[in-house]
């Protein structure tokens, strides 16, 4: 065994110290307890109906009916659960892209298993800034925490511009980087906003001791890289930087919310710039691709 975890420092016994006053998620663990392929299938569906019923709220469902059938993309679709999700829906064409070829394997393997639903999600590995697609493809394009792993947001997001049907719609749900778990540590450390208490070479020693007792989870965190000893793939998108992502693109922006602590002391805290960073847990936004003559009102799925 490696000295590093012969020989903690002071901030790695603090930092192992404070990690087991904290649980993990609920949700997580259910991964926790179950890092195999079905686990994981388990996990990603769990979470992609969650936000499948989030994301319906903001694209008016009730009108549908008038735009089926749609072509969709799922933009960084990990191990298929909101694609399988949408296809489970009838009437759309689903498109699930993702570089985890790992991901897409499972996904593409679980869905030939099910044999459903009648027009399954089709799985393409491919990266967000250069998709092998002819321009406006797409009415709907979901991408559900990516935008914080994107080496380049701005050009993921004029990749979407271009695959995007005129008047086409594109959902962002993420978590920014100064969110209470925006290091992506959370399958081992569970200690809120870690990444502000702890240096980064401090994090990745305790990230590294403890996920050597779980090597099949660790396995799925892709904001480690074990065999470099770094973090990759967190471009620490905040919400300052978001919002002036958006003001910078060729989208007009529809809806937007930023999701923060439901209590009241905090309520007020939000409103105050740098707190803002800290407190907002996800955001939340509706684009549209902006064409001369504008449909009534956002596009919608059954």
């Amino acid at each position: 065994m490696r000295s590093v975890f012969l020989n903690p420092s002071f901030s790695e016994k603090l930092c192992l110290a404070l990690n087991r006053m904290f649980k993990p998620s609920s949700n997580y663990e259910l991964l926790r307890n179950d890092p195999s392929e079905e686990g994981k299938i388990r996990y990603s569906s769990l979470s992609a109906r969650n936000h499948l019923a989030t994301s319906l709220d903001y694209l008016n469902p009730e009108r549908a009916a008038r735009r089926i059938p749609a072509e969709i993309l799922d933009l960084g679709c990990g191990y298929g659960g909101l694609s399988a999700a949408l296809a489970e829906r009838g009437g759309l064409r689903v498109t699930g892209v993702d570089l985890n070829l790992r991901g897409l394997t499972v996904a593409h393997r679980h869905i030939q298993a099910k044999q459903e639903p009648d027009n399954p999600p089709h799985f393409v590995l491919a990266d967000a800034e250069k998709l092998p697609f002819t321009a406006e493809k797409f009415d709907l394009i979901y991408t559900i925490a990516t935008m914080e792993h994107f080496d380049r947001p701005r050009h993921v997001l004029q990749e979407c511009s271009r695959v995007l049907r005129k008047d086409g719609r594109l959902y962002i749900h993420f978590s920014p980087y100064y969110a209470f778990m925006g290091a992506h540590l959370f399958d081992f450390i569970h200690i809120p906003w870690c990444h502000l208490l702890f240096s980064e070479k401090t994090l990745l020693r305790v990230w590294k001791r403890l996920a050597a007792k779980s090597p099949e989870l660790a396995k799925l965190n892709t904001s480690v890289d074990q065999e470099r000893d770094r973090f990759i793939g967190i471009n620490k998108t905040s919400v300052r930087k978001f919002k002036r992502l958006i003001q910078d693109s060729d989208f007009r922006l529809l809806a937007y919310k930023e999701i923060a602590f439901q209590r009241w002391y905090l309520k007020a805290l939000h409103k105050i710039p740098l707190l803002k960073e800290v407190l907002t847990i996800e955001i939340i936004a509706v684009l549209r691709k902006e064409n001369e003559v504008h449909r009534d009102g956002p596009m919608e799925i059954s």
